[in-house]
């Protein structure tokens, strides 16, 4: 009889312990894994509106637009740099989902921008062509 109380006292240690093991297994592994609803994703290209070339040196900024208690506040989230061809990439981290506003700058253009409610944990794309300052 006692024999059976033993085996069966270490089948029951042995099943919370697998059990445990399970858990903790499942813990570390969510924790692990990244979070891709709240990132925000956007892709494109800045272009001469004239000659449809890529223009370089392009300041891109990000921000959010929220209205608060009727104000219109645009909070800024990043600022990048188009690349030689024109091509861009933005991500950024965002708490919920929001407008956001995206404006364009370079030196002898005019400045641009688009609002837009961006799709979380997909790349979205938006192209800018500017028209350079007429003097």
């Amino acid at each position: 009889m006692k024999k059976i109380n033993s085996v069966s006292n270490k089948s029951i240690a042995y099943i919370y312990f697998t059990v445990w093991a399970i858990c903790v297994l499942i813990a570390f592994t969510s924790c692990q894994q990244k979070n891709t609803h709240n990132k925000i994703s956007i892709v494109g290209k800045i272009t001469d509106a004239n000659s449809a070339a890529g223009i370089a040196g392009a300041d891109i900024y990000l921000v959010a637009n929220e209205f608060d208690g009727g104000n219109f506040i645009q909070y800024p989230i990043t600022q990048i740099e188009s690349g030689a061809d024109g091509n861009y990439q933005i991500a950024a981290d965002v708490n919920n989902e929001v407008e956001f506003g995206i404006e364009v700058r370079k030196k002898g253009y005019e400045k641009t921008s688009n609002s837009t409610t961006l799709k979380q944990g997909i790349p979205n794309t938006i192209n800018f062509r500017l028209n350079k300052i007429k003097k």
